[in-house]
């Protein structure tokens, strides 16, 4: 910048300082013709002073000559932020995706989606926070990858809890909770990513998060403190016979917390009671672990179950009834409402039965658990997609076997592969060839990552149907 360029700038800023922004603002505008890389710094200077000024109609011509401003300028995500505090989220967001796209940064995304995210649906905004949430993270930017996380978990369940067609990301929430940091967040951010935690497959991931569950259960804020313990213990319902050992022990510590003496003893007897029960499913022949756990299920959220009286009307061959607790069980459902083992025992009865009215409910039910919960049966999900293959219901089958392929169940790759093969062959059928394309990569690409044990075979499987697998046809 030359020195009469450097006289020009300094004068500009000198009335801004002095005088104001109004009269600063023409000085700065009148410098918008000039060469790089005043031009620029002119430009932040206009818009500074027209943000202070609140004049959104000077506003808009700026944030055009901002978008060509040069790389090396200042970045405007500070005026980008006050433009949000100010109740403008429209002209904040645009402005920080202009100086995002001039100068890429993850913190102006940041600041970019917060404003998206205030005036957009929270489906949308679930999907402008895990894009930033990737970039952050490949960016190395891990305080705003924690952050972006903890507000994609927030928006994914606020989404599938006013959508009831809806659904929630299990895999993906999984992958965020393992991988955010949540120590210096704030403790509703931190609750968010140990939500999503809970969704791993892995019992000691689940373990860490209910570790933080016990350190935030200790809070002094009250509400924290309740959120934390709520949460626990609908893990323990929620996750019914899959819960492990270890969870259960990080649970009852969680309990300690409970400022309520008796039903902080209430609760621990429940607790033990769950303790003994896994422990007599886990000893007992298989035929009798189901019907240990539907008999004796104690649950610790003391909420009334509908899938208790659908799974008895369904036995006692009460049709009118059993369709109308499946439904209000139906109804009910949602991400703060997870299906509890009953309600899993009466959608294994209902695939069963002969009456289609029945099979539909228990199908529907069973499905939209997957999609709008966070938990799976107390039976393998592979079996429950087999029975509803049988009956026809696709949907929960094609639901059902990704999710036992998450879970790394036995004889889940199979089936999960020759679900991607005909979802080929019907969007090849449609003229859909990069659909057909990407559902074939998937089964290939997991056959090869993991390939099918010998015990998901039958014994009658040739040495050539053992490899075939792992090179689909493509249509």
């Amino acid at each position: 910048m030359s020195f009469f360029d450097d006289v020009a700038l300094r004068a500009a800023e000198e009335l801004e300082a002095r005088v104001g922004p109004f009269v600063a603002l023409a000085s700065y505008k009148r410098l918008l013709g000039a060469a790089e890389p005043l031009r620029s710094l002119a430009a932040l200077g206009a818009l500074r002073c027209a943000v202070a000024l609140d004049d959104d109609a000077e506003l808009e011509p700026l944030l055009e000559v901002w978008r060509c401003a040069a790389a090396s300028a200042p970045s405007a995500r500070g005026l980008a932020v006050e433009l949000v505090r100010r109740g403008k989220p429209v002209l904040g967001g645009r402005l920080a995706e202009v100086d995002d796209a001039r100068r890429p940064e993850a913190r102006t995304a940041f600041v970019a989606a917060v404003a998206h995210a205030a005036i957009a649906p929270p489906s949308a905004a679930y999907s402008r926070w895990d894009e930033l949430a990737r970039r952050a993270q490949a960016e190395g930017e891990l305080r705003a990858f924690a952050l972006a996380a903890a507000r994609a978990v927030r928006c994914a369940f606020v989404a599938a809890e006013q959508d009831r067609d809806g659904e929630l990301p299990r895999a993906r929430l999984a992958e965020l909770g393992e991988a955010a940091e949540p120590a210096g967040l704030a403790a509703e951010e931190q609750l968010w990513l140990t939500r999503a935690r809970l969704c791993s497959t892995s019992r000691f991931e689940r373990a860490a998060a209910l570790s933080t569950l016990e350190a935030l259960a200790g809070s002094a804020r009250r509400p924290v403190s309740t959120a934390a313990i709520r949460l626990a213990l609908r893990h323990v319902d929620g996750a019914g016979s899959r819960i492990e050992a270890v969870e259960l022990d990080r649970v009852g510590a969680v309990l300690k917390h409970l400022p309520d003496a008796a039903l902080r003893a209430m609760l621990r007897s429940r607790l033990a009671a769950r303790v003994r029960l896994l422990a007599a499913e886990r000893s007992a022949e298989p035929g009798r672990a189901g019907r240990i756990a539907q008999a004796l299920e104690p649950r610790l959220e003391l909420e009334p179950s509908s899938g208790r009286a659908a799974l008895v009307a369904l036995r006692a061959g009460e049709t009118r009834a059993a369709a109308t607790a499946l439904e209000s069980a139906l109804a009910a459902l949602g991400p703060e409402r997870p299906l509890s083992g009953p309600a899993w025992s009466a959608v294994r009865v209902a695939l069963a039965s002969r009456r289609a009215e029945l099979r539909r409910l228990g199908a529907r039910l069973a499905e939209r658990a997957l999609a709008r919960t966070t938990y799976a049966p107390p039976y393998a999900l592979a079996e429950l997609a087999t029975r509803a293959g049988e009956v026809g219901e696709s949907a929960l089958e094609a639901r059902a076997i990704a999710e036992a392929v998450r879970w790394r169940e036995p004889g889940a790759l199979l089936p999960w592969a020759d679900a991607r093969r005909r979802a080929a062959w019907e969007a090849y059928a449609r003229g859909e060839h990069a659909a057909a394309r990407e559902a074939l990569r998937e089964a290939r690409e997991v056959l090869r990552t993991e390939p099918p044990p010998s015990a998901q075979l039958s014994p009658a499987t040739s040495a050539h149907d053992r490899t075939a697998p792992r090179s689909p046809t493509s249509p």
